[in-house]
């Protein structure tokens, strides 16, 4: 009888560790080495007991928490694009393992290209498949395979401002880039878009204080109307404003990796900061002003 309670006892005690163990599932099993993997990025919770700022969908389920210290996440989130980096175990070994992202590889919304445009006083950014010109102070990017540009920027203004909001047959919207009040307008027919950029902060003459921006879709654009609005975001809060207009007509490019070109003026005094984060030219930082609104000006070390 004796032996039997013993028995019963230790089944007791036993039980609830097997519960335990087969309710996490124990470890999971991970891929070693780089990894290429697809799928859409989505923002998630920040827990402080897992790891991860984003995940991975796939077909609708989570294939990987996501993580990075070399790519911004959130600027590809709601959008399919192919990530490389390393897979690792959550905080639970039972959990959505971690995916350590070091690049992003592709993605149809990519702005991966930066261009230095001295004559329009700025920096942007494009897909890396798409041609560049610049005349005089107008400048055109052309999307691969595409017949017509489909970006041009050019120096226009300040009356462009007033006579847009007028117009009421087409989608008008107001944001901000750094100090600049941003004026979108578009055509729901064509889905050509002019944004205007209000450069007054900054500029005094009042013949070129607008940088106007006019995308045109392509027709495989136009069908992906979601990833083609966020190409067009991210084209926009990739300007960075460089410094006054110059006289040069010169366009440049190199990738993001290997860092701008040389840029045209000194820079002192360009705005900086604020909610779009523009940066001062290399050798320059940003003398906060506002520390409410996150704003100041560019000065020598």
């Amino acid at each position: 009888m004796r032996v039997r309670r013993v028995a019963v006892a230790c089944a007791l005690l036993i039980l609830p560790l097997l519960v335990v163990a087969c309710w996490h599932g124990g470890p999971r099993t991970i891929p070693t080495g780089v990894q290429m993997v697809a799928g859409v990025v989505k923002p998630t919770e920040i827990s402080a007991i897992r790891r991860g700022t984003d995940i991975l969908v796939q077909n609708g389920s989570t294939l990987y928490y996501l993580e990075s210290s070399t790519v911004n996440l959130q600027k590809y989130e709601d959008r399919e694009v192919q990530l490389e980096g390393t897979v690792e175990l959550n905080t639970d070994p039972s959990d959505i393992p971690v995916l350590v992202v070091s690049k992003i590889v592709g993605g149809p919304s990519i702005v991966s290209r930066t261009w230095s445009i001295p004559p329009l006083g700025i920096t942007i950014e494009t897909p890396s498949d798409w041609r560049g010109k610049v005349t005089g102070q107008t400048a055109q990017f052309t999307a691969s395979g595409a017949t017509s540009p489909t970006l041009m920027l050019f120096l226009d203004g300040e009356e462009r401002l007033t006579s847009s909001t007028g117009t009421t047959s087409l989608t008008v919207a107001q944001e901000s880039l750094g100090l600049h009040a941003v004026l979108r307008t578009t055509n729901p027919d064509t889905g050509d878009e002019r944004t205007e950029i209000d450069l007054r902060p900054t500029v005094n003459d009042p013949a070129s204080d607008v940088l106007t921006l006019i995308f045109s879709p392509t027709s495989s654009m136009s069908s992906e109307l979601k990833s083609w609005s966020g190409l067009k975001d991210d084209i926009l809060h990739s300007i960075k404003f460089t410094a006054e207009a110059a006289s040069s007509s010169t366009l440049s490019s190199s990738s993001v990796s290997s860092g701008l070109p040389p840029l045209t003026g000194s820079g002192v005094g360009m705005p900086c900061g604020g909610p779009a984060g523009v940066l001062c030219p290399k050798g320059l930082y940003c003398n906060v002003t506002d520390v409410q609104a996150n704003v100041g000006q560019c000065q020598a070390y």
